[in-house]
């Protein structure tokens, strides 16, 4: 699938994380739990902003700690 560790580049660009729902191998099952780990970039400084924007959540619930 990927991996779980999800890093920004520091220059702004978007990334995207998609599964696949026909062609994952691991199908979901009912009280599973798929989770992302996002890591500030390296360079990120004290006053700098990290935005996350999760959606097209279908058959889900999406929690964000």
């Amino acid at each position: 699938m990927g991996n779980k560790f999800i890093t920004p580049p520091l220059s702004g660009e978007v990334i995207t994380r998609d599964i696949d729902r026909y062609n994952y191998n691991s199908q979901f099952v009912l009280d599973d739990v798929c989770s992302f780990i996002i890591k500030n970039p390296e360079n990120m400084g004290v006053k700098d902003w990290m935005w996350l924007h999760a959606y097209n959540a279908e058959n889900a619930l999406v929690h964000v700690m």
